[in-house]
């Protein structure tokens, strides 16, 4: 099992897929692309942590879950957020 579970589906036409990464940067401008665009679903998945790390849902422009962006963000650590000596 790889690092990244990202599923996506288009609300316009039905398709959709799931699929394993061990990267960020390779399915990144998925995740961004969503930020700006309605009309599809994606989900990112952390097998690592064991708990859905960016979630949007299809026909809004709402993101319910996002730890792939912000200052905070630190994805070497347990809690993916950044350690303060």
């Amino acid at each position: 099992m790889k690092k990244y579970t990202v599923s996506y589906a288009s609300a316009p036409t039905g398709y959709g897929w799931t699929r394993e990464f061990d990267r960020i940067d390779e399915f990144e401008d998925i995740v961004n692309s969503a930020r700006r665009d309605c009309t599809y679903s994606v989900s990112v998945r952390d097998n690592e942590l064991g708990k859905e790390i960016f979630f949007k849902r299809a026909m809004t422009y709402k993101i319910e879950i996002d730890m792939l962006s912000g200052i905070e963000r630190d994805l070497r650590t347990t809690t993916r957020k950044r350690k303060y000596a």
